[in-house]
């Protein structure tokens, strides 16, 4: 399944709307924990939990996110490295909302059989590490772009 149409799909779907304004985009369960994507108002807000029941909730600038789903695409796409590489840390752009996401492609010859990692961190006592095969990558990310689009709607 391409990211395109995962991203129809997730277009298609009807977004979750509570009494706060806040919109779910997508809530999912992988095999090594549990991802949600909401907006509230223009914000947009990563809520990840790993397999060891770390709880993490980080908002994200929208603007920023679009180059930071290129960078992800890439490693999702690209080939094996010798080497670890990852995305720039997807931040809020007010000081005053901490936390960062970051994708991570572990490299060849590394162990293991998760080869992609989103990490989602508030602080550094609040840390939740995902392991995310390349389908479960595309969902996040098709999540992510759709929250832009909602972020940037007119209300």
């Amino acid at each position: 399944m391409t990211r395109l149409l995962l991203a129809l799909l997730l277009a298609v779907l009807p977004a979750a709307a509570s009494a706060q304004g806040r919109t779910t985009i997508g809530s999912y369960s992988f095999s090594g924990g549990a991802l949600r994507v909401d907006t509230e108002g223009s914000r947009v807000a990563v809520f990840a939990e790993d397999r060891d029941g770390s709880r993490v909730t980080v908002f994200v600038d929208p603007s920023s996110i679009t180059q930071w789903l290129a960078e992800a695409d890439s490693l999702v796409h690209g080939r094996s490295s010798p080497v670890d590489r990852e995305t720039s840390p997807l931040t809020h752009r007010e000081e005053s909302l901490p936390g960062q996401v970051v994708l991570t492609r572990r490299g060849a010859g590394t162990g293991g059989s998760a080869k992609l990692y989103l990490t989602v961190m508030g602080d550094s006592d609040h840390i939740a590490m995902i392991p995310l095969t390349p389908m479960d990558a595309r969902i996040v990310m098709a999540a992510l772009d759709r929250a832009v689009e909602e972020a940037k709607a007119p209300r």
